[in-house]
């Protein structure tokens, strides 16, 4: 297992190793990462995540804006802006980002008291199962959150 060349001495005992690794647990069978990967395609396919985010405008007002975001392809389904949020509002921007029947089975979002109990139960009528993320966690929901910080830097660009 030695040899005189040392990058060769490590590849054979990383080799040595993995055999090892083997023995003990076995290899993973190449089904088991198909399967995999068509599980994670297919839940990507059906989930979205929502956020509020603040913008402060001249005249020292701040406005609401509710974001929809597609998983599968990262991509902005639905964007409206208010001064003035409330649950009836959002639950009708929610109605709006998915005409005809086109719902997710997952939406994903945090627990901000904007999303109080009536759009709560507008999800619920629409049979979307809710996906909270644990408070203060905003690195559960990554792919919003980037593109949250992402519309942030390049307003203040302009």
């Amino acid at each position: 297992m030695l040899s005189p060349h040392p990058r060769r001495a490590a590849q054979a005992r990383h080799r040595h190793r993995g055999d090892q690794c083997e023995q003990i647990y076995g290899a993973l069978p190449q089904a088991a990462f198909a399967d995999l990967a068509h599980f994670l395609d297919n839940r990507l396919r059906q989930l979205v995540s929502l956020d509020f985010f603040t913008v402060p405008i001249l005249r020292f007002q701040v406005l609401y804006v509710f974001l929809v975001l597609a998983h599968e392809r990262r991509r902005i389904l639905h964007c409206n802006v208010t001064a003035h949020p409330t649950p009836e509002w959002t639950g009708q921007q929610l109605r709006e980002a998915f005409p005809f029947d086109q719902l997710p089975r997952y939406l994903l979002r945090d627990r901000d008291a904007i999303f109080g109990q009536d759009f709560r139960e507008q999800v619920r009528d629409m049979g979307v199962r809710e996906v909270l993320s644990t408070p203060r966690s905003p690195w559960q929901r990554t792919y919003v959150e980037r593109v949250i910080g992402s519309i942030r830097r390049e307003s203040w660009t302009m």
